[in-house]
């Protein structure tokens, strides 16, 4: 992959990872190409590097688009998300030294300060960097590839989503629960409050998928469901 298409390639994801750009619009190569000064020879070779992340995906007659769920689509990613996340929390639980548990603990910190400022984009980013410190305390790189994947996946989802004071002081007591289980060497307690955490994160998910598009909210959670589809 040449230089510029690299660049080209890490200015898309950027934008559709930051909402830029939202799911189900076309990535024309000629306005791409006008818009990053370049030839479409680079911008097409971004985008076939895009379509194998899942990012952007392939339509007859529209070409490259980014990549747009359905509510029962968006449903199967947390689905796998969350049984990841909580694979990744029962094994960092068990395997975190002390020194990790120690960088899990202060991980909690920044985010606990974007939260108080009510500053949205730097939450997102604390919120990722500390799911970042649950995943290597896992101690299993082939799951750490997998979960980051799926993660990356749903970004764009979670961009959408309104973040109302009530929303992230709900959000934040929720990872609180899964740092505690964790520095607390409870593997099944970090499991279920991760599952738990996931789970709420796909309703919110859906209520706002469900609001662009029109249609009814999604209804409130058995504990039964919530188990199934963290």
């Amino acid at each position: 992959m040449t230089t510029i298409a690299a660049a080209v390639e890490e200015q898309i994801v950027d934008d559709i990872l930051r909402g830029r750009i939202a799911p189900g619009a076309k990535l024309d190569e000629q306005s791409l190409a006008a818009r990053f000064h370049v030839s479409r020879t680079p911008v097409r070779e971004a985008l076939r590097q895009l379509l194998a992340t899942g990012l952007v995906e392939s339509i007859p007659r529209r070409g490259a688009v980014v990549a747009s769920f359905g509510a029962e689509r968006l449903s199967q990613l947390y689905e796998a998300i969350g049984e990841l996340e909580t694979l990744c929390a029962r094994l960092a639980a068990q395997r975190m030294t002390a020194i990790e548990r120690k960088e899990l603990e202060l991980a909690l910190k920044p985010l606990e300060q974007a939260a108080a400022s009510g500053d949205r984009d730097t939450y997102l980013r604390r919120s990722d960097a500390l799911h970042d410190v649950i995943h290597r305390g896992c101690h299993n790189p082939f799951l750490i590839e997998v979960v980051r994947a799926y993660r990356t996946r749903s970004l764009p989802f979670r961009n959408l989503q309104p973040y109302s004071h009530t929303r992230v002081r709900s959000s934040l007591a929720e990872r609180r629960r899964i740092v505690d289980a964790i520095l607390a060497h409870d593997a099944e307690a970090s499991a279920q409050a991760m599952r738990e955490h996931v789970a709420t994160s796909l309703l919110r998910a859906l209520d706002t998928f469900m609001a662009k598009e029109n249609l009814s909210p999604s209804p409130p959670p058995r504990r039964s469901a919530r188990r199934l589809s963290a």
